[in-house]
């Protein structure tokens, strides 16, 4: 199966809390070179009113995943030599004992006997804010798996190259969808009038799908056992082959259709949106046509050449594909568990349908005779919203694509 290439699905979505007005951000972010005890045991000098974060404070799903991907048990936590002296730094997240709001910021190592210091890199009104989390971007990498994709693979954080290479460690942060994030680098201070140490400036930072990094993770995944199977540890394991084979089997395919249709049911103030995508797979080509809220765009692949049009007859030379943005395929079993396997018949074939379990329900129907997908239907339910996703396949058709006439 030849999919949409998604170029960059994740970009920099800067907080706006961590992106204060610059005279606001002096005010919070300033060096706090106090000689009073507090700089070595707190982040604010209003220690009475504030505590640590701790694992109870990052309860959600989101959190749950982060730290899988990230292989960091600590969001609200993370060291890392931030201002390049040699001593290790503590980053860390501190909430007000109200339960209301929350800061960020880095405490200093120190030598015994030298004077702490503390850097308050966010301010204290931040009741409407999600709680962010930090990871350390050690220096010399760019970049490293920092998040995740809908709770279901690694989002790797790229670091831009503007100002040089780096001596020190960087200080990423985020909340747990993510919905904002940023990078914060240590700026030492070189203006012998002043008496501050430095300051921390946000550098760019994008958030890109690891896709290979999804695929293993997901087949990974579908080869546990997991709590709610219905079957034993030897039955999944052959299932989750069958099935996973049979969907792989869609990219020696010459001959296909692919119809997706998805709805959003529920929350919408006008109605329900449904959005369908239909992809035609011959031996060398694709055409994909995409309509959502009465727009249409038609795609169109040949070899490495890509087009696209919003009426089929005029078409726009798009980038071509070198192969590089392609993505593995993941398993459509992933980490659900298996809750049911029946034999069944649709229009007179027979077929084997699973039940699937997890963030949301799914059922995968199999073409027996043929080893290849037959349908895949997903119930996903986040708050108020459900989507349903319905995607048939049919192998008993011509395909005819002719790509674009050269000018």
């Amino acid at each position: 199966m030849y999919p949409i290439r998604a170029l960059v699905v994740f970009c920099l979505l800067a907080s706006p809390v961590l992106a204060a007005e610059p005279t606001a951000a002096q005010k919070l972010g300033r060096m706090l070179a106090d000689p009073d005890k507090d700089a070595c045991i707190s982040l604010t000098t209003e220690s009475e009113l504030w505590r640590d974060a701790t694992a109870a404070d990052y309860t959600s799903s989101g959190w749950v995943a982060w730290r899988k991907y990230t292989r960091s048990e600590t969001p609200w936590q993370a060291k890392g030599d931030f201002d390049g002296d040699g001593l290790q730094d503590v980053a860390k997240v501190i909430v007000d004992k109200a339960g209301k709001r929350w800061m960020m910021g880095v405490m200093f190592g120190h030598a015994d006997g030298a004077p702490c210091h503390r850097y308050q890199i966010s301010g204290k009104d931040l009741a409407t804010m999600p709680i962010a989390g930090v990871l350390t971007l050690p220096k010399g990498k760019d970049s490293l798996t920092c998040h995740h994709m809908g709770e279901q693979g690694p989002v790797t954080c790229k670091l831009g190259a503007e100002g040089g290479p780096r001596n020190t460690d960087t200080l990423l942060t985020f909340d747990d969808l993510p919905s904002y994030s940023a990078a914060y680098q240590w700026v030492p201070n070189t203006d012998p009038t002043r008496d501050s140490r430095g300051q921390f400036d946000r550098k760019g930072l994008t958030l890109e799908n690891d896709f290979a990094g999804m695929a293993a993770h997901s087949q990974a995944d579908a080869k546990a056992s997991h709590a709610g199977d219905g079957v034993n540890p030897t039955e999944r394991a052959a299932l989750v082959q069958e099935f996973e084979q049979a969907w792989m089997a869609l990219e020696k395919t010459r001959n296909y259709r692919v119809i997706t249709r998805s709805e959003m049911r529920g929350g919408q103030v006008d109605g329900n949106v449904t959005r369908t995508v239909v992809e035609y797979v011959d031996a060398t080509h694709s055409r994909t046509t995409i309509e959502s809220s009465g727009t249409k765009v038609v795609f169109l692949r040949s070899g490495s050449k890509f087009w696209n049009s919003t009426d089929g007859t005029t078409w726009t030379a798009l980038p071509d594909d070198d192969g590089s943005a392609a993505m593995p395929m993941v398993s459509p079993i992933g980490d659900a568990a298996i809750k049911t396997v029946r034999a069944d018949t649709r229009a007179g074939r027979a077929v084997k349908v699973m039940e699937l379990s997890g963030q949301g329900d799914a059922t995968l129907v199999l073409d027996v005779a043929r080893q290849r997908p037959l349908q895949r239907i997903d119930t996903l339910p986040m708050g108020a919203v459900t989507t349903v996703t319905q995607t048939d396949y049919e192998y008993d058709i011509s395909v005819q694509i002719t790509p674009p006439t050269a000018p």
